[in-house]
């Protein structure tokens, strides 16, 4: 069987012999037809790298850790992990001090944005941008990070994949001494986060990263404090009306590219859920991938079935400021087992759950739901 790269790299050439005889059979000059080839080989070469993500995302990576892999390879490269960094998103419920015009309308995010909803459990849901037009600048100056930051705020922040909050498994809440208790987890790419282990205040900047967050809150009565690894996260969302306090764990984090933002058409976001096994967070830049994994310590792949995907600002509900003029689409595709499209969540006070934002306006959300080739997808549209 011929390799991933003799295919891609045969599909690329045949195609392009066969535009150029074309083109000389019509008699076009020759530097009309030189230029025609390098266009159709520059599209092969994207139909080759977009067949090679969809094909990364169903490799797995062999165990917990950080790797990456280079297309158009498909083997997962061990690699030392960068530490877990002090990284703190917030839920939009903690967001109490944004002013009224971030409250406002066009503002996407703190708790205000698309969400892809499914009948069935998630186990993967991946985000994209196939179209991100106009975008010349972005700031998030607010942002934590930004205090030491040598970028003064400029291209600062971070893309978001975030499941629903929901009844965690018993197994989960006993391991904090809760009878009953709530998950949440993020899967995230930041522009930059801080580290966790210095005594700097504020502590240094660790460049960009991409990691996984996770959250366990239970009844404020029964809280003793967090198991080790895991840091306080306050209060949460109330159960059986009861005030919670909760724990949160940021996951070993592995060294990614810095990317503009006016570079987001070449990303990919990923994370998976897998009961009694891994939780991965993949980010794809253009022709390399690289993931981090954990196990699954709150039992999210038991309680998944919403999934919220942007690009808002840095960390702590700080907001992504765009330019006029910019024209973002997003696409999340979710993989529940079933090719029904799911349902697409309107931004309201109740859809989304991170506290970060962006400046733009919510516009237009589309499904579709799955082929024997596709996944089901939500694709919705913002702007300025």
């Amino acid at each position: 069987m011929r390799s991933k790269e003799v295919l891609f790299g045969t599909r690329r050439v045949v195609l392009a012999t066969a535009v150029v005889g074309l083109l000389s059979s019509v008699g076009l000059s020759s530097s009309v037809a030189a230029q025609a080839t390098n266009d159709v080989a520059a599209l092969a070469k994207q139909e080759a790298v977009n067949t090679w993500h969809e094909s990364i995302k169903h490799v797995a990576p062999p165990t917990d850790g950080c790797f990456h892999a280079t297309y158009p390879s498909l083997i997962w490269e061990k690699e030392a992990c960068a530490p877990a960094p002090a990284y703190r998103s917030n839920r939009h419920w903690e967001n109490k001090n944004l002013s009224t015009k971030n409250r406002a309308l066009n503002t996407v995010g703190n708790g205000k944005d698309f969400v892809a909803q499914t009948s069935s459990l998630i186990q993967s849901a991946t985000g994209s941008f196939p179209v991100a037009s106009g975008i010349t600048s972005e700031t998030d100056a607010n942002s934590v990070t930004a205090q030491g930051s040598n970028k003064a705020g400029k291209d600062l922040y971070s893309l978001q994949m975030n499941t629903n909050t929901a009844l965690a498994p018993s197994s989960v809440c006993s391991a904090f001494g809760f009878t009953e208790c709530a998950n949440w987890q993020q899967y995230i790419y930041a522009t930059e986060v801080s580290s966790l282990t210095s005594n700097a205040n504020p502590p240094p900047n660790l460049g960009p990263e991409a990691f996984i967050e996770t959250f366990v809150w239970g009844p404020s009565s029964q809280f003793n404090g967090c198991p080790s690894g895991w840091s306080e996260a306050g209060a949460g969302p109330s159960i059986d009306n009861e005030p919670t306090s909760g724990c949160v764990r940021n996951a070993a984090a592995v060294a990614v590219a810095s990317v503009t933002a006016s570079q987001l058409a070449n990303l990919k976001l990923e994370g998976t859920a897998s009961a009694g096994g891994n939780d991965t967070v993949t980010f794809v830049d253009g022709t390399v991938a690289k993931s981090g994994s954990q196990t699954d310590v709150a039992g999210i792949a038991s309680t998944w079935k919403q999934t919220e995907f942007n690009v808002v600002g840095d960390e702590g509900g700080t907001q992504a400021k765009f330019n006029k003029g910019v024209s973002i689409t997003g696409k999340l595709e979710v993989v529940d087992g079933s090719t029904t499209a799911p349902t697409c969540l309107a931004p309201s006070s109740v859809s989304g759950s991170t506290a970060e934002t962006n400046n733009l306006t919510a516009g237009k959300c589309t499904t579709a739901k799955g082929t024997s080739t596709t996944n089901p997808y939500i694709q919705f549209v913002e702007s300025d």
